[in-house]
């Protein structure tokens, strides 16, 4: 059923003649009611997809992917960029469901690549890419930006907002203060930055051969105008967890994240030494660190309850991971 409708509507949706073969194989990114089925589409005799189709689950959470488009087709904009966004193609509505067609990348995913070969000098090579990229996207700025904002809510509303439920959980009146009071200051400076949302090594396809970025996929949590550089933040948590798995497949996200980033973690100095890399290419102020990690930490947190009004595992991860930092301050080694 599926198939015919994209043969029906193939020229429509990509703006090409239909080609000969088409094929499709349907995967489930996620199994809640506010994930999207995802359709890998493809149209020759190639291993990979050419195009992916996304189809939200559930009519009421098709904003995201309404985001997720907006920010593919802002970022795809910009020449030096756009051989790393899918190309955004077409958007539409089956049966009161939101969907939309992309460009699909070869590769693997750098996840997998440092979960088989750990931190190699071909992944290193690879992880200063993804910084660089990374730097490249939070600082690019197009006139569509305006209208992509709600991927990521204000982090000074996130903790007005949840200020008691952060106490709750044990998080100071002292600290979320600072913290807010960090985040007004950062309101009067006129840099902004453009955020993927979850910019992490699942998220960053791979030619193994050429040992070069494809390009970066999932964006709908993307959004534009925001003080804090979160994204270099969020990459740098889960690449200690990643690296971690290289050596211990059952370590769990908390444990490496405190034996990454606190007394004398076993790779604090090469997470330093990319946020080092940012640093240079950004501008931001390099003590500004701890602060940035507690603010990251403090919105994944509560990202998915806001989004979807329901927290999910990771938001009780990031909170476990959030109140360890604010225990353990002076043991911050990154």
């Amino acid at each position: 059923m599926l198939k015919n409708h994209l043969k029906k509507n193939w020229e429509n949706y990509t703006g090409t003649t239909l080609p000969t073969t088409l094929d499709i194989a349907p995967i489930t990114s996620c199994t809640a009611d506010y994930g999207n089925d995802v359709i890998l589409i493809f149209t020759g005799r190639n291993r990979y997809p050419e195009y992916v189709m996304k189809i939200c689950r559930s009519s009421k959470y098709g904003f995201k992917l309404e985001n997720e488009f907006a920010a593919l087709k802002s970022r795809s904009s910009i020449k030096s960029l756009s051989t790393y966004i899918p190309t955004p193609y077409y958007i539409g509505e089956v049966g009161q469901q939101v969907f939309f067609l992309q460009g699909a990348f070869p590769g693997t995913n750098l996840f997998r690549l440092i979960k088989k070969r750990g931190m190699s000098p071909k992944n290193e090579r690879l992880l200063n890419q993804s910084v660089e990229l990374l730097a490249a996207i939070n600082t690019s700025k197009t006139h569509l930006d305006s209208k992509n904002t709600m991927g990521n809510p204000s982090s000074a509303d996130i903790l007005f907002r949840f200020e008691r439920e952060f106490i709750h959980s044990g998080i100071s009146k002292k600290k979320i203060n600072e913290l807010q009071d960090y985040l007004q200051q950062s309101r009067r400076n006129p840099i902004r930055f453009f955020l993927h949302g979850d910019y992490w090594p699942a998220n960053i396809l791979v030619d193994e051969r050429e040992n070069r970025i494809n390009g970066i996929i999932d964006w709908e949590f993307a959004a534009a105008q925001s003080t804090s550089p979160m994204d270099i933040i969020w990459f740098l948590v889960n690449l200690g967890y990643c690296l971690h798995l290289h050596k211990d497949s059952s370590m769990d996200i908390p444990t490496a994240f405190v034996q990454t980033f606190f007394s004398r973690g076993v790779y604090a100095e090469t997470l330093a030494d990319l946020f080092d890399r940012y640093v240079a290419m950004t501008k931001i102020d390099r003590g500004s660190f701890r602060i940035l990690l507690e603010i990251t930490l403090a919105v994944i947190s509560m990202r998915e309850l806001i989004a979807y009004g329901k927290h999910s595992a990771m938001d009780r991860l990031s909170l476990k991971m959030l109140l360890h930092t604010v225990e353990n301050e002076k043991s911050l080694c990154v």
